[in-house]
């Protein structure tokens, strides 16, 4: 009786194991993206994207928080004051983002 205990709870143990690492919520695409050929070298735009789903942007000397999230292959930008940027993903290294107004961006991950 003892021994089948075991059994269930190594059993129970490892489906549990094998539940929560299949539960992958997409690529990692956290780091640190740089803008690839910027119209003005003395204006850069760079976006750090961390683990925790929390992030930087960074416009020349303007600095904006947010949190971030992945929906399919578009990166979702939600900045606290309610709006939202989206970007599209390409090989989990570069990011293409389009303001309206402003133009396009298209940053590469540095790490």
């Amino acid at each position: 009786m003892k021994h089948c205990r075991s059994v269930i709870s190594y059993v129970a143990i490892c489906c549990i194991i094998m539940f929560l690492t299949s539960c992958h919520h997409g690529p990692d695409i956290s780091g640190t993206y740089r803008e690839v050929s910027p119209m003005n070298e003395d204006f850069s735009l760079s976006l750090e994207l961390k683990p925790d789903g929390n992030g930087v942007w960074s416009a020349g000397d303007d600095v904006v928080d947010f949190k971030w999230e992945v929906r399919n292959d578009e990166l979702w930008l939600h900045t606290k004051s309610g709006g939202i940027i989206t970007g599209r993903l390409q090989n989990n290294k570069f990011i293409d983002i389009s303001l309206p107004g402003v133009g396009n961006f298209f940053l590469e991950k540095t790490f």
